[in-house]
C-alpha cells in the first residue's frame, strides 16, 4: 500500500508546508500531497482552499490577491508563509515525490514549462480530461492521477490518459469497482474522509481500504498511516514454503510456512511435458527429486513417483498449481508465483481468473519479457520483476509496462533506492534474504515484503521481537 501524506502530514504539521513535508517523508509517507493554485501576478504556490475563509475569514479568492497580499494576510493570521513552487524546487532534497493536486483553471502550458524545471519527480493530479490527456503526454501516463469529480468516471479519465484513479473512501467503492479499474491498466488510490473531514480515518477504515484491492492511500495522520502499513500491509512470504524446515514448494512446506507465521507464499511454476503446470522452482530435477533432466521431460504423474527433497520429510510430492490455488486460495494471504518458462503465461493467468485468485497474486519473473506479456495479455494482474538492484533502469521498466513490484536482490538494498521505487507507486519485495543479518538489513530499508526460509523468524522480527 502506497501513503500518500494529505497537504504533508497536515495531522502532524500546519498543512503544505516545508514542515510538514520534511516530517511526512522522514516517517514513513511514499509520496506527498499538495495543492496549486495561481496568485494574481501568476505566481504558482502550495495552497489549499480557493479563498482566505479558513484564514481570516474573508471571501477574497487567492487568485484575486498578489503572492505579496497573501504573505500579509497569513502573516496578520498568524499562519505560515505559503511557499511557491519555484521556492519547493530550490530546497527538496528529499526522494520522496510529490503529488500535485491542480487547482488551476487551464493545464496551460507555460505551467507545464514550469512543472519541467522542478529537480524532483512528481505526479499530477487532474479533474478534468482535457487536462489528464495534456499532462500524460508531457509526463507519461504512470504519472498522471485523475481527481474524479464523480464515481462513474473512470473509464473516461483511464482513456485520456490518467494512470491513477483516485476515489472516495466515502463512495461505497466495491472489489469490483477496483478490479474494473485495474483493467483499463490504472492503479487506484482512495481519498479518506472520516467525520467531514478530508483524510481523516481510522485503522478500521484503512482495512477496509485494503480489502478493496487499492493501491494507495491519502491520509493526514502519516504516524497512524505508517503503525497500519507497517502491521496490516507488510508481506512476510515463506519461500518456497518454509523451506528451510520441510521439502520446498509441496503442501507441507505451505502449510508450515502459514502456521510460522507468514502471511504470504512464494512459489514457482513449470510445466510438464503433458501441459499440466507445477510448482517446482530448478531447472533440473537433480537437487530435490535426485533424477536426471527437468520438469518438462516427465508427465505430471511420471513425476509423481518420485518424493521431493525425501531427506527433510519423507512422502512429499510435486504439486499442481490448480491444486495449490484450491487448497490456499481462501487464505487471507498473498501470492507470489514466479514464471520459470517463456510461453506459459496464458495457462498461468486462466488458472488465476478461474479460481479469482487475481486480487490476492503477484506474477513475477527474472525474464522481463514474460511480465510483459503477463501485463499485455491481463492489465488487471498484478506483475513483479525480479532484478538484480533497484536502478533508473529497472524503475524505468516497470513502469513501462504499469508493473505493480519490483524485486531487488537483498544484498544490494539502500534505503533511498527503497524509497525511490516506493515513491514511484511501486511495491517492493526483497529477495534473496538468505540469513537473519540480511532479513533485518531488507527490513530496515523499508521493503514491503520479503521472501524468507524461515518465515517463523520475520514473524518475530516483525511482531516487534527481536531475532
Amino acid at each position: 500500500m502506497i501513503l500518500i501524506a494529505h497537504r504533508g502530514a497536515s495531522k502532524n504539521k500546519p498543512e503544505n508546508t516545508p514542515e510538514a513535508f520534511l516530517y511526512a517523508a522522514q516517517n514513513g509517507a511514499d509520496i506527498l500531497e499538495t495543492d496549486i493554485r495561481r496568485t494574481a501576478e501568476g505566481t504558482f504556490i502550495l495552497f489549499h482552499d480557493d479563498d482566505l475563509k479558513r484564514v481570516d475569514g474573508s471571501d477574497d479568492l487567492v487568485q484575486s490577491l498578489t503572492l505579496e497580499e497573501m504573505q500579509n494576510r497569513l502573516k496578520a493570521a498568524k499562519w505560515p508563509p505559503v511557499l511557491t513552487l519555484s521556492e519547493l524546487g530550490q530546497v527538496w532534497n528529499e526522494v520522496t515525490p510529490f503529488l500535485f493536486h491542480i487547482k488551476l483553471d487551464e493545464l496551460s502550458y507555460d505551467f507545464i514549462n514550469e512543472l519541467k524545471k522542478l529537480p524532483f519527480y512528481f505526479y499530477l493530479g487532474i479533474s478534468n480530461t482535457e487536462s489528464a490527456q495534456k499532462a500524460s503526454q508531457a509526463f507519461g501516463r504512470e504519472r498522471v492521477l485523475a481527481f474524479m469529480p464523480r464515481a462513474d468516471m473512470a473509464e473516461d479519465f483511464a482513456s485520456a490518459g490518467a494512470g491513477i484513479i483516485r476515489l472516495w473512501e466515502h463512495w461505497e467503492n466495491t472489489l469490483q469497482d477496483v478490479l474494473n479499474i485495474h483493467k483499463m491498466g490504472s492503479k487506484v488510490f482512495v481519498m479518506t474522509r472520516g467525520g467531514g473531514i478530508t483524510g481523516e480515518t481510522c485503522d478500521e477504515n484503512l482495512d477496509t481500504i485494503k480489502k478493496l484491492g487499492a493501491d494507495g492511500v491519502l491520509i493526514n495522520d502519516v504516524d497512524l498511516g505508517a503503525k497500519w502499513k507497517s502491521k496490516s500491509c507488510f508481506v512476510n512470504f515463506a519461500h518456497r514454503g518454509a523451506s528451510e524446515y520441510a521439502p520446498e514448494n509441496t503442501m507441507e512446506a505451505f502449510r508450515m510456512g502459514l502456521s510460522y507465521g507468514a502471511n504470504g507464499i512464494e512459489t514457482d511454476v513449470q510445466m510438464t511435458a503433458d501441459g499440466v503446470l507445477v510448482l517446482f522452482h530448478d531447472n533440473t530435477l537433480k537437487r530435490t527429486m535426485g533424477i536426471p533432466g527437468s520438469v518438462s521431460d516427465y508427465t505430471y504423474g511420471e513425476l509423481l513417483e518420485h518424493d521431493i527433497e525425501a531427506d527433510k520429510i519423507p512422502g512429499q510430492k510435486i504439486v499442481k498449481l490448480e491444486e495449490f490455488f484450491e487448497t490456499f486460495g481462501g487464505e487471507d494471504i498473498t501470492f507470489a508465483v514466479e514464471i520459470k518458462q517463456s510461453g506459459i503465461e496464458g495457462e498461468v493467468l486462466e488458472i488465476i481468473d478461474r479460481l479469482g485468485i487475481g486480487e490476492k497474486a503477484v506474477v513475477t519473473s527474472f525474464d522481463f519479457d514474460i511480465i510483459k506479456n503477463i501485463s499485455s495479455q491481463s492489465p488487471q494482474t498484478r506483475t513483479g520483476f525480479l532484478c538484480d538492484e533497484i536502478n533508473d533502469k529497472t524503475l524505468e521498466m516497470v513502469l513501462s509496462i504499469s508493473g505493480w513490484q519490483i524485486c531487488p536482490r537483498s544484498t544490494s538494498l539502500i534505503k533511498s533506492a527503497v524509497a525511490c521505487a516506493k515513491g514511484r507507486s511501486l511495491n517492493v519485495r526483497a529477495w534473496g534474504v538468505t540469513d537473519e543479518k540480511l532479513m533485518r538489513a531488507a527490513y530496515t530499508a523499508g521493503v514491503d515484503g520479503m521472501t524468507v526460509n524461515f518465515p517463523d523468524k520475520l514473524a518475530k522480527l516483525n511482531g516487534g521481537g527481536s531475532v
